[in-house]
Formats: structure tokens, C-alpha cells, sequence
């Protein structure tokens, strides 16, 4: 009996670990992020359990599953998150993350989170289309065009 009991303990203490993880949820009209907290991560989950978790604790109105954010606090989607810049070049706008500073490309449920990352960071971005091509990996959005999507949020 004691065998098991030491191999419950052993497995319990090895198999589950315990680490703090950065998160920050920017807010592309303001410099103030929708969150910024330090979270305690236990084992394993993936960007897009903890992120849906994460945004439903602090009750912020989102759009999206643990595949992928489509909106938070209304940000614009699907045709409304489109700029036209003219005839042949457009971007369109949505939601990224990093990793410990590194855009990954796995779908926020296929990317998992463990003890060797410090930081996860979302944040509004685009994707340029140019003369038939789609290109870039999701770059911030410059204040330079916020306008197009804020409304004067300080």
C-alpha cells in the first residue's frame, strides 16, 4: 500500500507543474491593454483554452473559441475589419498572438503553452494584400490608421 501511495505522490508532484505566465491582451485604440495580468498555468493547455478562460475571468465581450479570437470588446470583424487602400491593395485586421515574443503558425487550439514560456500577447493585426498576393505575418496596426476603426478611445 505504501508503493502506491509514494507513486501517487511522485506522479502528482512530476506530472503537474505549476508556472506563472504573462498575459496581455492588448487594446489597439488605446495604449492601455484590455488585460495585462500574471497567471498561474497548471501543466500543458493550449493559447486558445487559456486565452477563452482568461477573457471570460476578466468578462470581456469576445467572439471566438478556443480555435481562434474573432473580436474582443466589439474590435471589427469579417468585412468591417477590411481596408481598402486602392484598386490592387487592401489589409484585413484581426486578432494574433505571440509567444514569448514569436508569432506562431498553429491555430490558437494547436499551439500549447508549457512551463518554458513567460509571455503570451494578443493584439490586433493585418495581413497586406497586393496586387493579388497576400503577404506579411500579422503586423500591428500603426496609430497612423487607428482612426479607421476608433472612436476617439483615450
Amino acid at each position: 500500500m505504501k508503493l502506491n501511495f509514494v507513486t501517487f505522490l511522485f506522479v502528482f508532484m512530476f506530472a503537474s507543474q505549476v508556472f506563472a505566465l504573462e498575459v496581455i491582451v492588448s487594446n489597439p485604440c488605446t495604449e492601455k491593454p484590455h488585460i495585462r495580468a500574471d497567471v498561474d498555468v497548471i501543466n500543458s493547455i493550449s493559447v486558445g483554452a487559456l486565452t477563452v478562460k482568461i477573457l471570460e475571468e476578466h468578462q470581456l465581450a469576445f467572439e471566438g473559441s478556443e480555435a481562434g479570437i474573432i473580436s474582443i470588446e466589439n474590435s471589427p470583424k469579417s468585412l468591417e475589419a477590411l481596408e481598402i487602400l486602392s484598386e490592387t491593395s487592401m489589409r484585413s485586421h484581426g486578432w494574433c498572438y505571440l509567444l514569448d515574443g514569436k508569432l506562431s503558425s498553429l491555430l490558437a487550439d494547436e499551439q500549447m503553452i508549457d512551463h518554458s514560456q513567460q509571455k503570451l500577447y494578443w493584439y490586433y493585426g493585418y495581413f497586406s494584400f497586393e496586387n493579388g498576393v497576400w503577404g506579411g505575418r500579422c503586423e500591428h496596426i500603426q496609430k497612423s490608421f487607428q482612426g479607421t476603426f476608433c472612436d476617439d478611445e483615450k
